[in-house]
């Protein structure tokens, strides 16, 4: 399953542990360099979709000045699809800078800001914290070229099998 942004950012600020609405929010914005700012009715329509999925699950709640504050945690299957998806979109960054794009070369700035580092630092977020790599230190994934319409694209499918280190991986 693939994970919006806004979804794999909230997982992501999970990883290290229990937290409420806005500090997910501000955690979030914070692993994703801005890029992603949650209002608080996308914040908590993404966390209801991820608890009625299991990703996610309320820890506790407590009144803070008369306001009800609710703590939510990520759950077992909400670490497994993060890991996938942080495998994913280092799998995606890797095909592109194979080819000499993004960090590893002297790419336009466009395509540094909106695209291939985009792509490899959200994986970092997610690989940072130890998860999402192999034991190795590889990120096991397989890369299988596509044609969707006559443009060359790669499917990316996690894989948990023994994959080499990456060559420039991600530190």
């Amino acid at each position: 399953m693939e994970l919006r942004p806004a979804s794999y950012f909230v997982l992501a600020s999970l990883l290290d542990g229990p937290l409420h609405g806005y500090a997910i929010s501000t955690r979030a914005a914070e692993l994703s360099a801005g890029d992603v700012k949650l209002t608080a009715g996308t914040l908590y329509g993404a966390l209801d979709r991820m608890e009625s999925r299991g990703l996610v699950e309320i820890d506790h709640e407590e009144t803070v000045d008369g306001r009800l504050r609710r703590y939510y945690r990520i759950t077992a299957s909400g670490r497994e699809a993060v890991e996938r998806e942080a495998d994913r979109l280092a799998a995606a960054a890797r095909v592109v800078q194979s080819r000499g794009v993004g960090r590893l070369a002297a790419a336009p700035r466009v395509v540094q800001s909106r695209g291939v580092d985009r792509l490899a630092a959200a994986a970092r977020v997610v690989q940072s914290r130890g998860v999402g790599r192999h034991p190795a230190g590889g990120v096991a994934a397989r890369v299988a070229p596509t044609r969707a319409r006559g443009v060359a694209t790669a499917r990316v499918t996690p894989s948990r099998g023994a994959a080499p280190k990456p060559a420039g991986g991600f530190a």
